[in-house]
């Protein structure tokens, strides 16, 4: 049913894949495939308030994980309540710190405009965890985003200490040094291609 929702979904028939979604549910109330598609569903109507009810419904049902926190958030954001989205996933970090929800709150405070509080939120991250690669390497996609290239420098720097395998992270500061004309680009680019060799 699930499955079919997202065929009707993709062919725009959105009541029909409501309605698969539902019956997903009425033989699985707490199927979080469907309780997702449904939410996004919801979303994508601008039925924010319907969304919220399912992101709740996922809370009651998993009490100890942060996913219906999560789900909240995800609607909060999609409507541009900032406040209530970084209250959301604050909630949702505390009961289960993670990289990505990490990333996704402090993308949260910098689109509420409190870029300030942005930075000390990702200062105090990077301080507890020194060696969260997937943290730092979404502060340096974040930078390089802003062209601000010698902050994304210094974040692609400490992604390679970490991961030193890492052909992505090479390859973005081979094109972060260039553009701020330093030595040692090729370099960057030259072993990032023998990582990763015949990648465009």
């Amino acid at each position: 049913l699930v499955r079919l929702a997202e065929a009707q979904a993709v062919s725009k028939d959105l009541k029909a894949a409501e309605q698969s979604l539902r019956k997903a549910l009425e033989i699985k109330p707490d199927f979080l495939d469907a309780q997702r598609g449904l939410m996004l569903l919801m979303i994508s109507e601008k039925r924010y308030a319907d969304a919220i009810k399912i992101a709740r419904t996922v809370q009651e049902q998993r009490p100890k994980q942060a996913t219906g926190l999560v789900l909240e958030g995800e609607v909060n954001a999609a409507r541009g309540d900032w406040p209530a989205a970084i209250a959301a996933y604050r909630a949702a970090l505390q009961l289960q710190p993670n990289s990505e929800l990490a990333g996704r709150l402090h993308a949260a405070i910098v689109r509420s405009g409190k870029a300030k509080e942005a930075d000390q939120f990702a200062g105090t991250w990077m301080n507890s965890h020194p060696k969260d690669a997937w943290f730092t390497n979404y502060l340096a996609e974040s930078a390089l985003a802003q062209k601000d290239y010698a902050a994304a420098e210094k974040l692609y720097q400490n992604v390679v200490k970490l991961q030193p395998e890492s052909a992505l992270a090479l390859n973005n500061l081979a094109w972060v040094t260039l553009q701020l004309k330093k030595d040692g680009a090729l370099g960057y680019a030259e072993k990032a291609n023998q990582l990763v060799p015949n990648q465009p």
